[in-house]
């Protein structure tokens, strides 16, 4: 945005000044030299307003027209022409400067200052939308963090009541199909799979114990007769 909104405000001070410059220099095709110093002048009286700055200088680098306090630069479009405005202060124009007939050096400049103004403008745009960004970042990590911290304590004090004996303990699900809602499902899964297998081995044991009874009683029968013969 702030290189867009840039080039934007620069191509529109380039387009007013071309346009200043074509003008000026029909104006000194058909009037000559007084024609267009009497134009400048009339221009410079709305500078104000405008925000434009004009050069006039023979071949000599006399100045013929135009109080913009610069030196006029090479033939061409310059982004940062300086001027001195008086109490130590320097204004900072883009400008355009042609060659005219006899040597002629004329030059159309406009202030920079609406290019400046919305630079800080988005710049300082730039700070608050960064500012609430990092805070509405921070805080959302923050929050995110505290959820997740949350949703793991929860399951890690069920492991630790699985690990202490209760076999029944099972993971708690909010119905959501989050993540976390998805992995207590797999662990209850894996927990009830553990009791099956846990029920089957208990009564694989009772079967094998029911099942030796009978042949462990008729060995102690055995035990206790062959007892009583050696006595």
């Amino acid at each position: 945005i702030y290189t867009v909104t840039h080039e934007a405000v620069e191509a529109q001070l380039d387009q007013r000044i071309a346009t200043e410059s074509e003008i000026l220099t029909a104006i000194y095709d058909n009037g000559g030299v007084p024609a267009i110093a009497a134009e400048i002048g009339q221009r410079e009286a709305q500078s104000r307003v405008t925000g434009m700055g004009y050069i006039l200088d023979d071949r000599q680098g006399n100045r013929l027209a135009g109080t913009l306090r610069a030196k006029a630069p090479e033939p061409g479009w310059l982004e940062f022409l300086y001027d001195d405005e008086g109490n130590g202060k320097r204004g900072v124009s883009q400008a355009l400067t042609r060659r005219l007939d006899d040597g002629l050096i004329l030059v159309v400049a406009a202030d920079r200052t609406p290019v400046d103004e919305m630079d800080a403008q988005l710049f300082g745009l730039f700070g608050a939308v960064f500012c609430a960004m990092l805070v509405m970042g921070v805080g959302g990590a923050l929050g995110l963090g505290f959820l997740i911290r949350r949703r793991l304590g929860k399951i890690d004090a069920t492991a630790q009541a699985i690990i202490d004996g209760d076999l029944n303990r099972r993971m708690d699900r909010d119905g959501t199909d989050s993540e976390f809602d998805r992995l207590s499902e797999t662990l209850n899964r894996m927990l009830d799979r553990n009791s099956e297998l846990v029920a089957n081995l208990q009564q694989v044991s009772n079967d094998i114990a029911h099942d030796l009874r009978t042949p462990l009683a008729r060995l102690q029968q055995v035990l206790d007769e062959a007892l009583g013969d050696a006595r």
